[in-house]
């Protein structure tokens, strides 16, 4: 096995799909990967069948299969992924990564294939999967490592672990500028907060009443019927519970459900015996505005001979930005460091 201090990834893939496997070919090199690509590692008059065989899988650590509709019915792929290949990359350590570009088409696959995990990669969800391809690469690259390290010197094991930490938390910052990786730690800090909150518990009538209540009826029930609670809002928990992900703009809906769900969870209560009441005095768009998350844009107005009234018509509304998916897509790629899991509510001790 080579002994080098970065995962190399042999692409087995169809010659349609180019130009997708070149975006993630480039990706991965930011990730300190070094993928293996047939015309770019083969030397020019060199048999190709022979050279891939040969020379590019047995030299990689890693075999990633991109499977679609143009590689399903390509006959290289199909001898990349034989059955006697797949014994003789086990017995020296390669391992093998499949990824789909659909649901339909991974079930077109062999059901020896099948039955491998075989998540779906594609244009659509590329920004979300990125960081777990990579992620399945080390974690399959440090594997195979220390196997063949346990067999040598503890020490030489336990500095090539080292050294790996010290190489993904490199590519980790590759992938974000310094100047987000700031403004996103900022940002993190002052979501890291806690609110104390009123809540009142009511016991529902047994009557059942139509009709769901709306997020500005959300009122404090009078005291002779109802049951106070203080509880604690974590902020950065309800921003990842309830707005996360969201695709367009914050839902207010969502907030007052996700609280409404932690109080229910901390007090241990049943939502058909009980409802949960109480006023949410934190306004996430202007938080999110100030932070670049979100931005105003202004809804067009009918044309009015009156000009002054046709401004005074304008209205606006909020989206997120493009840096609201980065800041997310940060959170996601470092969730256990930066965002450590806590409850939306709690009871206050």
């Amino acid at each position: 096995m080579k002994s080098s201090r970065r995962p190399r990834i042999f692409l087995s893939y169809s010659k349609r799909d180019v130009e997708f496997v070149r975006r993630l070919e480039i990706d991965l090199r930011a990730c300190q990967c070094e993928p293996w690509i047939d015309e770019l590692e083969i030397p020019h008059g060199k048999p190709w069948l022979d050279e891939i065989f040969a020379s590019g899988i047995p030299s990689c650590e890693i075999l990633l299969c991109y499977i679609t509709s143009n590689s399903i019915e390509s006959s290289m792929v199909k001898q990349e992924i034989d059955v006697r290949l797949l014994e003789r990359l086990q017995n020296n350590r390669v391992s093998l990564l499949m990824y789909a570009d659909s649901d339909e088409n991974r079930s077109k696959l062999r059901l020896d294939l099948q039955r491998l995990q075989i998540p779906v990669l594609n244009d659509t969800n590329y920004g979300t999967m990125l960081p777990k391809v990579v992620a399945a690469i080390w974690q399959s690259y440090a594997e195979s490592f220390a196997a063949a390290a346990a067999q040598s010197e503890k020490v030489k094991r336990l500095e090539a672990e080292i050294r790996i930490k010290e190489l993904e938390a490199a590519s980790s910052k590759e992938i974000f500028t310094e100047k987000e990786v700031t403004d996103f730690s900022l940002i993190l800090q002052l979501l890291s907060r806690e609110l104390e909150l009123k809540v009142s518990i009511v016991k529902k009538d047994n009557e059942v009443v139509g009709g769901l209540p709306v997020v500005g009826e959300r009122t404090m029930p009078k005291p002779d019927n109802s049951q106070y609670h203080n509880v604690i809002v974590h902020v950065g928990s309800l921003f990842l519970a309830a707005i996360a992900n969201q695709k367009y703009q914050p839902s207010k809906q969502a907030i007052y459900d996700a609280i409404e769900l932690g109080v229910i969870q901390a007090l241990e209560l049943s939502t058909t015996e009980f409802e949960i009441n109480f006023e949410f005095l934190l306004d996430f768009e202007i938080e999110l505005l100030k932070y670049g998350l979100l931005e105003r844009q202004p809804v067009p107005s009918e044309p009015s001979e009156n000009r002054f009234a046709t401004m005074l018509r304008t209205r606006f509304r909020v989206v997120f930005t493009p840096k609201f998916d980065r800041f997310t897509f940060w959170l996601d790629y470092g969730s256990r460091e930066r965002a450590p899991a806590m409850p939306v509510v709690r009871l206050v001790q």
